[in-house]
């Protein structure tokens, strides 16, 4: 009502005044449907009742530019909507994938691309380095726990030049002794976390089939009482020697040693003989 008051009848300089100052509110109110019709409706009748062409002009003009408005501000009101909806989606989605995470067995961690440092880690992942305690753990550089750092940053490279990373043995190294020692299945994916781009990390700890399969090769070739090399070891050292030999044509020294009486713990006698092959 107070753009009809400002607006004496019959004064068409102040009408088109008038016309801009109202277009150019709801213009800015865009977003506010409850805004446009009753702040632009009033003024654009008001005008229309003028018995005068050029007022009926204006208002044709008004009524045009408040249905583009109104047009714009719906859309502008889906938009905004939809944004939020997603926005509400992505925020309940991370916090399912957050729980997700947390409760898997697996050790899992979200590492930054740019900075690469950690900006997440589940419980499996700071228990995977025993002996650490968790700030130790979230903090710098993840590679400094990598035997061969250099073998992390060429899987990061290859996940950043879109190839795949999974199911990549790895050896951790994060502190002295044996339990600092840890074999790992690792897989990384691209993906995002909190909005910036991350590399989701997931380790799966063999270290106990390592072991297993390391112990069942020594039993292999060293004879299970003295702990010696056996007589399948010497044959596969003697194929390689004798393989490089072949490639360096170059010759191998076989060298036999007889011992008497070596199972009695006595001065020993032998006899050596030395075969070229």
């Amino acid at each position: 009502m107070g753009s009809i008051l400002l607006s004496p009848a019959g004064n068409i300089t102040h009408q088109v005044y008038m016309v801009f100052v109202l277009g150019g509110l709801c213009a800015g109110a865009i977003t506010s449907m409850g805004y446009l019709l009753p702040t632009m409706s009033p003024f654009i009748g008001y005008i229309a009742l003028q018995d005068n062409k050029v007022f009926l002009g204006i208002s044709a003009m008004a009524l045009l530019s408040l249905a583009f408005i109104t047009a714009s501000a719906r859309l502008s009101e889906r938009t905004l909507h939809e944004n939020f909806t997603l926005r509400i989606r992505a925020v309940e989605d991370e916090e399912r994938f957050r729980r997700m995470l947390e409760l898997s067995p697996i050790a899992a961690c979200v590492t930054d691309v740019d900075m690469r440092r950690i900006l997440f880690a589940n419980q499996s992942y700071a228990a995977l380095f025993s002996g650490l305690l968790p700030e130790q753990v979230m903090r710098g550089d993840p590679k400094r726990f990598y035997a061969q750092p250099e073998e992390y940053a060429a899987a990061l490279e290859k996940l950043a030049c879109g190839e795949k990373v999974a199911g990549k043995l790895l050896e951790l190294a994060f502190s002295d002794g044996p339990e600092g020692k840890k074999w790992v299945l690792a897989t990384y994916l691209s993906t995002e976390y909190r909005g910036e781009p991350a590399v989701l990390g997931w380790l799966y700890d063999i270290t106990d089939r390592k072991q297993a399969e390391e112990y069942i090769q020594h039993l292999a070739y060293h004879d299970p009482l003295t702990e010696l090399p056996n007589r399948m070891l010497l044959r596969d050292r003697l194929n390689q020697a004798l393989a490089l030999a072949e490639c360096d044509k170059s010759a191998v020294v076989l060298m036999f040693v007889d011992l008497d009486g070596f199972s009695r713990s006595t001065t020993l006698m032998g006899t050596m003989s030395v075969t070229y092959c």
